[in-house]
């Protein structure tokens, strides 16, 4: 199996406090998720791609998951509530 990596898109004002809690970030998913080859690979994101700003968690996850439905099956794996 190769190696599963998770790529996060961030403002270049957000990846520092990405960056802090990276390890234990990874540490949760591998234990939660039983997978000890999960990486997280953080991207600065260009400010011209935000396109509108989000407040509550809910529209986080609501504007993720368009990008990316696949964090659909992980809300639900994970038993997450962000409603």
């Amino acid at each position: 199996m190769d190696e599963e990596k998770i790529e996060i898109s961030v403002l270049s004002t957000q990846k520092n406090e990405l960056e802090h809690g990276k390890v234990q970030l990874i540490n949760y998913l591998r234990k939660e998720l039983r997978n000890n080859k999960i990486s997280l690979s953080i991207k600065i994101q260009k400010q011209e791609e935000v396109t509108r700003k989000v407040f509550t968690a809910a529209d986080k996850f609501k504007m993720m998951a368009e990008k990316n439905p696949a964090l659909i099956d992980l809300k639900k794996k994970l038993g997450l509530d962000l409603d």
